[in-house]
């Protein structure tokens, strides 16, 4: 009897495709696309922004016209104060407080102009305007 050992072994490599290739250009469609997205994500947020101005300066605007309606409301008050006591029927504790509320009501108008003049430029600043309303050319 003899002894014989024998083996044979193969091993071969074979590239089912270049893989890395394109997993390079996958992962550039990817980045295209993420891109892509946030820009729109961006533009959405702008118009937001945009609208949100919009809404406060229609709010500001209202503001104006109700604090205007109360100063009249308290004008009259204090005209009807003032009467009552020059007749001896009102004291000049309640003509003192109808002066105050009168006051009050026209600080609050001019407290509404500007809180409309702010919201006119927070507008213009977000809608890209505010330079050339101002008259400013930028390069």
């Amino acid at each position: 009897m003899s002894n014989r050992d024998a083996s044979i072994g193969a091993s071969f490599d074979y590239a089912l495709g270049s893989r890395a290739p394109r997993a390079v250009h996958r992962r550039a469609l990817l980045s295209r696309e993420q891109s892509a997205e946030a820009l729109r994500n961006l533009e959405q947020l702008a118009q937001v922004d945009v609208r949100t101005g919009y809404v406060e300066v229609v709010r500001a605007r209202e503001q104006i016209v109700a604090n205007a309606v109360a100063s009249r409301a308290k004008a009259e008050v204090l005209r009807s104060e003032q009467e009552k006591f020059r007749v001896g029927k009102s004291t000049a504790l309640s003509v003192a407080q109808a002066n105050r509320d009168l006051l009050l009501s026209r600080l609050g108008e001019v407290q509404a102009v500007v809180a409309l003049h702010k919201a006119l430029i927070t507008l213009y600043r977000r809608d890209g305007s505010l330079l050339q309303r101002r008259g400013i050319s930028a390069p």
